[in-house]
């Protein structure tokens, strides 16, 4: 009886001590967190708002400059607006064209004379390709068939928009702009105008 209770707490004793060594043991060390990476911010383009659709048409119509006279039919067609195909327009920002303002969009008309082109809410200038660059006076010269008005007329035709569009919280369609295309004359600058003979 003896050996079996001094066996029992031998046991216990033996027990005790394993739990005690486990107890003194380490915790394991936790996995290594994983790596932080940083989201870079978003980029600003300027365009980074909603932005709505400005579309509508552009138009061409054409003087009579001389030559057999047609007749009136001929003349009423001649003298009617055609779609303006190819061709290219710039936008700037506000009422008036002003120097220093960037340029920031172009389009330019398809087979119907259509366009379209999105831009934030705002009010936006449309111009011609010779209002893109600073005015330069100097490059407009009188010549033997081709008078220009003066200086003042220029600066005004410069600072003034094919039209202005206005947008808030909507699309904007059926804009529409009309060039007028004069006998003898590459450009639609209205201060120049051709003073030569015209074919009989």
């Amino acid at each position: 009886m003896y050996l079996r209770l001094s066996h029992f707490f031998g046991l216990i004793m033996l027990l005790f001590f394993v739990s005690a060594c486990r107890s003194h043991q380490p915790a394991p060390e936790a996995p290594p967190a994983p790596p932080v990476v940083a989201t870079p911010p978003p980029v600003d383009d300027g365009f980074s708002v909603r932005t709505y659709n400005v579309s509508g048409m552009v138009m061409l119509s054409k003087e009579y400059c001389g030559g057999a006279a047609p007749s009136q039919q001929d003349m009423a067609i001649n003298s009617m607006p055609q779609v303006y195909r190819d061709k290219t327009l710039y936008v700037r920002q506000g009422t008036r064209n002003r120097d220093g303002y960037s340029v920031i969009r172009e389009f330019t008309t398809d087979s119907e004379g259509r366009f379209s082109f999105a831009v934030p809410p705002g009010t936006y200038c449309i111009i011609d390709g010779e209002q893109v660059e600073p005015l330069d006076v100097s490059k407009y010269v009188s010549t033997k068939f081709i008078e220009v008005a003066g200086d003042d007329c220029l600066r005004a035709w410069w600072a003034e928009c094919l039209t202005t569009v206005t947008l808030t919280n909507a699309d904007v369609s059926g804009v529409l702009m009309q060039f007028h295309q004069r006998c003898y004359l590459e450009t639609f600058n209205p201060c120049l105008q051709w003073t030569g003979p015209l074919p009989e």
